[in-house]
């Protein structure tokens, strides 16, 4: 959820107005995502919960569930 927040108060600061240009339209828009910790997971580690029982429990899911929310298709990276 912090990762929808912050996408969208970046989209929002930047003006950026969906298809009011061809560089703006969702399959030109890319999330380029910085990730370098999982506190979720390690948390979940401690108290011999597996990882995969805790769905997009998955640093590389951030970007990709941006482009969902938003309905982008270009590239997704973490």
């Amino acid at each position: 959820r912090l990762a929808l927040m912050t996408a969208y108060e970046a989209i929002e600061q930047a003006g950026i107005v969906p298809d009011a240009t061809p560089s703006t339209r969702p399959d030109r828009v890319g999330i380029f995502y910085g990730v370098t910790s999982n506190d979720w997971m390690e948390t979940n580690s401690a108290q011999n919960i597996d990882t995969y029982y805790i769905p997009g429990g998955n640093r590389a899911f951030i970007p990709g569930r941006i482009n969902y929310f938003f309905k982008f298709s270009g590239p997704s990276y973490a």
